[in-house]
């Protein structure tokens, strides 16, 4: 390894034996909150950085050694792409972080709505045993089974989304992704201008593309119009991705079936807000990600990018700062 390089930990809560295994690996660390100012003498010598927010309360330029930047979430929108596009600072994202807990979030929910979860909870609080009828179908659960679920984005979210899915038999999963490249996992991708053509037969469409200026706003009216009747809308990668209020018009024209949402364009959502009392609409405050097992995952991969980087001198996953993801 190099010689010993000043680390600056601000979105990573480290233990002592955890700080030590990083100043093993030849890192110097100094430590502070993610959304505060750094004091000037720290920031004056990082020269890599671990952090979520911390451009926001920062500027690029207060950093004048700073060589590498290592997210803590998978998006890399919080920082300030064009500025290091700029430079030759390297970025590492947080690959493959949230996948399993974003996938059985996705799961669960769906579940919820087919099951008629809300329905039961009810009945049980008022002591009702009250059964579906044998010949009104319109009382009837619903299964996953069967179902054709379109995925934007093929990224390792939408991977460990698909294993869970194939257990369940959907029927097929189609995918989106920058240019409708074949993925394994998949039984068809679609390019971004193709999007109206594979959401059309989906019973179950999810968002789990990168926001970019090209894919902000990308569920608006004209794709939600092209959605099969009744269809579910899963919002999960980044909330302005959906246009709410063209969300909210499919939901009351019966376009959409239902929306689960766990990032909104919107956070947090206001009181008034019509979202908030749809029965069909499914809301979690974007926490999806947030289990008994988020900082053990997060530690692992920033031990094992810093690692990588200490001995190569680059990131393990590195963000191409021209796509933004």
């Amino acid at each position: 390894m190099s010689e010993t390089k000043k680390l600056l930990l601000t979105a990573l809560p480290v233990t002592p034996e955890q700080k030590q295994a990083l100043e093993a690996l030849g890192y110097d660390i100094d430590i502070c909150p993610d959304n505060q100012p750094v004091p000037a003498d720290i920031a004056a010598n990082a020269q890599v950085i671990v952090c979520f927010r911390l451009f926001g309360s920062n500027a690029l330029s207060d950093f004048p050694k700073l060589r590498y930047v290592q997210s803590v979430a998978t998006g890399v929108e919080a920082l300030p792409l064009k500025e290091l596009a700029k430079t030759d600072i390297r970025v590492g994202k947080g690959k493959n972080l949230y996948s399993i807990p974003m996938a059985e979030w996705t799961v669960c929910r769906l579940l919820e709505h087919y099951k008629k979860s809300r329905h039961f909870a009810a009945l049980q609080r008022e002591h009702k045993w009250e059964k579906a009828s044998w010949v009104d179908y319109k009382s009837n659960l619903e299964e996953l089974f069967g179902k054709k679920v379109g995925i934007c984005g093929t990224g390792d979210i939408a991977l460990a989304l698909c294993r869970l899915l194939r257990g369940f038999e959907v029927s097929s999963i189609v995918g989106m992704n920058s240019d409708g490249r074949p993925v394994e996992g998949y039984d068809a991708c679609f390019a971004p201008h193709q999007l109206c053509d594979m959401v059309k037969d989906c019973d179950i469409v999810v968002s789990l593309a990168p926001l970019t200026p090209q894919s902000e706003g990308m569920f608006d009216e004209k794709v939600i119009s092209c959605m099969k009747q009744g269809a579910v809308l899963v919002s999960l990668s980044r909330g302005k991705l959906v246009n709410t209020a063209a969300v909210r018009r499919g939901l009351e024209s019966g376009r959409l079936g239902a929306l689960i949402a766990d990032v909104l364009a919107e956070e947090p959502l206001k009181p008034d807000n019509p979202l908030w009392d749809m029965e069909n609409v499914y809301l979690t405050p974007h926490n999806s990600f947030i289990t008994d097992q988020r900082y053990v995952r997060l530690f692992e991969l920033v031990y094992q990018n810093l690692k990588h980087y200490a001995l190569t001198g680059k990131p393990r996953d590195e963000v191409d700062l021209s796509k933004g993801y």
